[in-house]
This record gives structure tokens, C-alpha cells and sequence, in this order.
């Protein structure tokens, strides 16, 4: 099975859907990933065995056009501080949650 090329925005500190691919024994190799929180940032690496990828801090930085033809599969969420109990619950109003749209 060839590799699934795998690229996310709002990447947290988890990483769901690369998880999720593990799990499932889908073979796959991530191209990029982006985070703006340090911290999160620090746990997807350690998560994902310090993958040599290009790690974007800021959406606003990620120049995607050179990324062309180079995924398979790019998944993205809101910034989870915008939209759950543990933030404000702003919404797309808070800047980050609107970060996306």
C-alpha cells in the first residue's frame, strides 16, 4: 500500500488524525504539520516520534501553493480554545477561532 501524504493545520498537541492512521495501520507520512502553541507544538513531535517535517507555527505564515500535489489527505479544526468549556466559547468571534475561516 503506498504511504498516504498526510499535512494538518491546528495540529494540537495530539494529533488525531495522525493517530487515528496509526491505529489503523495505514501506512502514511506526514508532510507538515502547524501549531501555534508552543507547548502543543512540543507534544505532537514527542507524540509523533520527532518526525522530520516542516512544522508551521502560524496559519497565517503557511504558504501552501509550494505543497501542491504533495498531500493526499490535509485535515484541519478550529482552535480548541474558542470552542471548548475551557476557553471562552467565543466562537469565530475570538481570533483564533476565526483563524480558520
Amino acid at each position: 500500500m503506498k504511504k498516504l501524504k498526510v499535512a494538518t493545520a491546528f495540529s494540537g498537541g495530539f494529533g488525531s488524525i495522525e493517530f487515528a492512521l496509526k491505529y489503523n495501520n495505514i501506512p502514511h507520512e506526514i508532510v507538515f504539520a502547524c501549531e501555534y502553541a508552543e507547548p502543543q507544538r512540543k507534544s505532537y513531535l514527542l507524540n509523533h516520534g520527532m518526525p522530520t517535517v516542516e512544522f508551521c507555527k502560524d496559519i497565517k505564515d503557511l504558504d501552501g501553493t509550494k505543497y501542491k500535489g504533495m498531500i493526499d489527505l490535509y485535515h484541519l479544526s478550529p482552535p480548541c480554545q474558542s470552542y471548548s468549556l475551557a476557553g471562552n466559547r467565543c466562537g469565530a468571534l475570538d481570533d483564533r477561532g476565526g483563524a480558520y475561516v
